[in-house]
């Protein structure tokens, strides 16, 4: 009996170092300040500013290990459904803020030798019901990624987006 648990718990020490690395989700968001303010004059003649809409910017990386088929589907952020167009960025990748040209940098993904994606939200109409697990995390974290991984549904959590300087339009 003994032997047999000595070879339950070695097989589960093997079988835990063995299984594959996961996904390592990065998330950026940079508020996007209006230039000039619009303004309109109604039928009284009183001048109204015009509020400009601009969403802020989303920067969505994906780090994984060379040669793990992963394929990026949704992603919610604050809650809110987006499909996902991807790209291969150039590493590494740095945000300079030219409002302040002596500022340090920002590096959003530095160099690595694993396989990096960039997501961009795109949208969409999309319609995707997530499991209940991911239903959950979407009231607690601002990011939730869903991937296909070997046809499997593979949902990954971020509880903040890291906050950049914003950036101002002329």
């Amino acid at each position: 009996m003994k032997n047999i648990l000595a070879i339950f718990f070695l097989m589960f020490s093997v079988v835990s170092c063995a299984q594959s690395k996961k996904l390592k989700v990065y998330a950026y968001q940079q508020q996007v300040l209006p230039g000039v303010k619009a303004s309109t004059i109604d039928e009284s003649g009183l001048t109204k500013e015009i509020p400009n809409k601009i969403p802020p910017r989303n920067f969505i990386y994906i780090e994984a290990p060379k040669g793990k088929d992963i394929q990026p589907k949704h992603i919610w952020i604050n809650g809110k459904l987006f499909g996902l167009r991807t790209s291969v960025p150039q590493l590494p990748v740095v945000m300079y803020n030219s409002m302040i040209p002596s500022k340090k940098a920002d590096t959003l993904v530095g160099f690595t030798d694993k396989a990096v994606m960039q997501l961009e939200p795109v949208a969409d109409s999309v319609q995707f019901k997530p499991s209940t697990a991911a239903k959950k995390k979407l009231t607690t974290h601002q990011v939730v990624l869903h991937t296909l991984e070997n046809g499997k549904n593979c949902y990954y959590y971020l509880e903040q987006i890291k906050i950049l300087d914003p950036v101002a339009l002329q």
